[in-house]
């Protein structure tokens, strides 16, 4: 049985759950650097990803469509 697919219609939350979680993947591990080679580096760096990975989103999904406008008139369309 194959897995339940999203619908298309959904592909921007997709999208902004996908880039908020690889963006701030490697921030958190750049700002959490301070701590490596500490035993609880794993610990920081997963609690920042996550606190930062739930507010990333929202913003991500309010941000999107003025940065494509922002886009669209630095590139002359």
């Amino acid at each position: 049985m194959a897995p339940p697919r999203i619908p298309e219609r959904y592909g921007h939350f997709v999208f902004a759950v996908l880039q908020a979680g690889v963006t701030t993947c490697i921030t958190a591990a750049v700002s959490s650097r301070s701590s490596l080679g500490d035993p609880s580096f794993g610990k920081v760096w997963v609690g920042s990803w996550l606190l930062s990975w739930a507010l990333m989103v929202p913003i991500v999904l309010m941000a999107a469509d003025p940065i494509k406008k922002l886009v669209r008139s630095i590139m002359g369309g």
